[in-house]
């Protein structure tokens, strides 16, 4: 038998369970399907452990190797929300638009148009 007609068996017997699968009972068919997933699940289960290496969750919070860095990321993030902050007072809000003083401060001259985009 040739690897085509071996296919070609293999094909007609998916077709022809295809073709008969309607016609079993209900109540096989929610045992075969209830077996065919845990089947299934165990098998991507076996794969996943065989083929993962193993891994530690980190405890807490994470620990940097050099904390130099991370210091220097939080003080600059710190420094920028203070001056977010202080600069708050010079907005004026109109409805959910913030309209800072400083950009009329740039307006051309030589235009008469309103530089705000509506």
């Amino acid at each position: 038998m040739s690897a085509e007609q071996v296919l070609a068996a293999l094909g007609a017997t998916v077709c022809l369970a295809l073709l008969i699968w309607p016609l079993v009972p209900a109540r096989f068919q929610q045992v075969w399907r209830m077996r065919w997933s845990r089947l299934s699940q165990s098998l991507v289960r076996g794969w996943q452990s065989a083929t993962s290496k193993p891994r530690q969750k980190p405890a807490g919070k994470p620990q940097f190797k050099d904390a130099a860095p991370h210091a220097q990321a939080e003080r600059e993030a710190q420094a920028a929300i203070d001056k977010a902050r202080r600069r708050a007072d010079s907005v004026e809000r109109d409805g959910n638009v913030y309209r800072p003083r400083s950009f009329g401060a740039g307006k051309d001259k030589h235009s008469g148009d309103d530089p705000t985009l509506h």
